[in-house]
C-alpha cells in the first residue's frame, strides 16, 4: 500500500490509478505458462512471419485469463 491509498492490495492484485496489476508478492507461476505461451514465443523467433493466428490468440487469452483471476484454494469435504 502506498501513502494516500493509490494502490490498494485487493484479492492478489493492486489496484491504483493507473488500473489493476497482478501482486508481484503473491504471483509464484502459471501451471503449465511453457506449453500454453509456446505459440506466442514462436511469433519471436528468427525468420518467421508475425502471424497473429487463432492457436495465439487462444494462448494470449488463456494466460490474460490465468493474470486476473485469483486461485480459490478449499479444502476436502
Amino acid at each position: 500500500m502506498s501513502l494516500h491509498g493509490y494502490r490498494r492490495n485487493h484479492s492478489g492484485h493492486l489496484v491504483s490509478i493507473r488500473g489493476i496489476e497482478v501482486d508481484k508478492e503473491k504471483f509464484n507461476f502459471i501451471k503449465d505458462f511453457s506449453k500454453i505461451a509456446l505459440p506466442l514465443a514462436k511469433l519471436l523467433q528468427k525468420h518467421v512471419e508475425f502471424l497473429f493466428d487463432q492457436p495465439c490468440e487462444d494462448a494470449f487469452q488463456e494466460l490474460k485469463k490465468r493474470l486476473t483471476s485469483t486461485p480459490i484454494l478449499q479444502a476436502p469435504n
